[in-house]
């Protein structure tokens, strides 16, 4: 029996018997190692670092280890840390049970918090929650709840109830899709220009708090709830996606785990992940995000057996009742898009979750992925690939069973974790505000300007627009959006330039299809450079685009006069370039001036 399996069996063994295992005593190695400060019995659990040349990921996976993070070198591609060079460390959060058993096998950990929960609880005071430019008129008002500035689940009730008392003909009354083992009601709300009638719109789904210990990404559904209603008749997009969309929330998919930690840890931290099914040996808790029925128990990586593991999947595939429910609501309706939020890493993950591969709209799902994450910087990328496999998830039964194109953002990077400081939940919320967007637009027609260029369209002919000719604008619109544009596109140009004025100003590009695109390459739009414009001119103009009722505008520039360079080194003459910065010390990576040499490619 190989090391690794002799481990395995040992903890199986261990984790088998459940409770038993806290009882053990870890050894004076494992003391030596880091167990020492292993957090009180009552304390809650620690982040701990274990290095992957002492335990692989798969092992950690195996044994229903809580992985929250897969922390890189220097030298990797994601995540730093000063550990040694070539080496991975997995951020675990452990209880004290298998703070003994790691001892007890003697692989080595540091402790970077041994308290979690009271780490998280120290960064949280809603005094420090900042403005909120959105939630007007709502208490507690947004970044102030009652767990250290996060929403109790009373206080989300109480918000929705508000929202539909201030906007009665734009959100309906808040409806239970379900009922948890604890009897509590799993509520839903739409979001319509006619809230209660079942319009011919395309359906967007946004849920959050499957895992009861990330509401960050319930405050983010939250802001954009906001946005929708406040905005409503004033803003052209939140105007436009009430008007052509049906937007369903489901702000607390998990009420009983939210409670949980809610009784436990008042002022917030708390870091109950699961529901809260007694299990019946001792244990407690199913994962909500592995209990769906697309490929539920795929296999024993992406999710655990274990029912004391944090990625336990249940007995059987949707067990829990606020599985049923949501996949009952899924089945109901016909969502075009849908995310279901997370916490945490800056992530926005696409199916497949199962396994490391892409299905067969692989290309639109990115091309919507990109644009939401356009202004974030999220990785967006399938789900497997850049994080880890995960099985019987909300996404993949989106996409696998109704073919709801579907993503798990993970809201916050891992310095701020499962519970980010009250002073980053404004900042949070707003830097998804527009990735929630354009989720919602992409259920539809999403139609965008994807390239603009300016030619010498009537002139001399040498490619550069100067002074008294016409510069002609190619324009390239694309419909980035799961349905054909209700209505002709028509793009249009202005300016308010000294310099130039419009000559031929609007196209009709007519119905552009689901991911397609249109231009205007037969007939550019025109403007007239004015005679005598010195050249290096800026002229700034306006591109709008009017479909569905909808109008966008986007500034843009050109410069008048041919482009001059302003250096020009063939590399065949030693001009005097300094190699590196003064006091660079570095040993390689610096240019030379050389006799080029030659390789051959066998």
């Amino acid at each position: 029996m190989s090391p690794l399996s002799r481990v395995l069996t040992s903890v199986n063994a261990c984790l088998l018997a459940g409770a038993q295992c806290a009882q053990g005593a870890a050894t004076q190695d494992a003391v030596e190692d880091g167990a020492a400060l292993a957090p009180a019995p009552n304390a809650g659990p620690a982040l701990i670092l274990v290095d992957t040349g002492d335990l692989t990921r798969a092992a950690a996976d195996a044994l229903g280890l809580d992985v929250i993070e897969v922390r890189h070198n220097a030298h990797g591609e994601r995540h730093e840390h000063d550990r040694a060079a070539g080496g991975e460390l997995l951020a675990i959060v452990a209880h004290t049970a298998e703070l003994v058993t790691l001892g007890e096998l003697g692989v080595p950990y540091e402790v970077e918090h041994p308290d979690l929960t009271a780490f998280y609880r120290s960064r949280l005071d809603p005094g420090q929650a900042g403005f909120a430019a959105l939630g007007a008129g709502i208490t507690p008002p947004f970044a102030q709840g009652g767990m250290g500035g996060y929403y109790t689940f009373a206080e989300v009730e109480s918000i929705l109830d508000q929202l539909r008392t201030a906007h009665p003909t734009l959100i309906t009354v808040k409806q239970s899709i379900g009922t948890t083992i604890e009897g509590r009601p799993i509520w839903a709300v739409k979001i319509s220009d006619n809230p209660e009638l079942d319009e011919s719109e395309p359906e967007v789904r946004i849920d959050s708090l499957h895992h009861a210990r990330e509401p960050a990404g319930m405050h983010s559904a939250l802001w954009f709830m906001f946005f929708l209603l406040e905005q409503y008749g004033t803003d052209p997009l939140a105007t436009y996606l009430v008007n052509e969309r049906e937007l369903w929330f489901v702000p607390v998919v998990n009420p009983d785990g939210y409670v949980y930690n809610e009784v436990n840890d008042p002022a917030g931290g708390g870091l109950w992940r699961k529901n809260r099914r007694d299990n019946g040996d001792g244990t407690f808790g199913v994962d909500l995000n592995r209990n769906y029925p697309f490929n539920w128990g795929f296999d024993d990586v992406g999710s655990s057996t274990f029912t004391s593991g944090e990625t336990y999947r249940g007995p059987s595939a949707a067990s829990e009742p606020e599985t049923q429910a949501m996949t009952a609501f899924m089945a109901a309706r016909d969502f075009s898009t849908a995310l279901s939020i997370h916490c945490f890493g800056d992530l926005w993950l696409a199916a497949w979750a199962y396994e490391c591969a892409a299905p067969a709209e692989d290309a639109q799902i990115t091309e919507v992925g990109l644009l939401a994450t356009e202004l974030n910087g999220y990785d967006a990328d399938t789900g497997s690939c850049i994080l880890y496999p995960a099985n019987g998830t909300t996404s993949d039964t989106d996409f696998g069973v109704h073919g709801t194109f579907s993503w798990t953002p993970e809201i916050g990077g891992p310095t701020q974790g499962f519970w980010p400081a009250t002073a980053d939940i404004i900042p949070l919320a707003e830097a998804n505000l527009v990735a929630l967007q354009r989720t919602a637009w992409a259920a539809g027609a999403y139609s965008r300007v994807a390239d603009v260029v300016v030619i010498d369209a009537v002139g001399d002919g040498d490619g550069d627009v100067e002074a008294g000719e016409t510069a002609g604008v190619v324009l390239t619109l694309r419909n980035s959006g799961r349905a054909t544009t209700g209505t002709s596109v028509v793009v249009s140009i202005a300016t308010a330039s000294p310099h130039a004025g419009v000559l031929d100003g609007v196209r009709d590009l007519g119905l552009i299809p689901s991911f397609d695109e249109a231009d205007t390459s037969a007939a550019p739009l025109t403007l007239a450079v004015a005679p005598g414009t010195p050249a290096g001119t800026r002229v700034d103009y306006t591109i709008t685009v009017d479909y569905e009722g909808l109008s966008t505008t986007a500034a843009q520039v050109f410069i008048v006069g041919e482009a001059a360079p302003l250096l020009v080194d063939g590399g065949d003459v030693d001009v005097g370039w300094t190699a590196g910065a003064p006091g660079d010390d570095a040993s390689t990576g610096l240019w030379e001036l050389a006799v080029p040499v030659g390789t051959t490619l066998t």
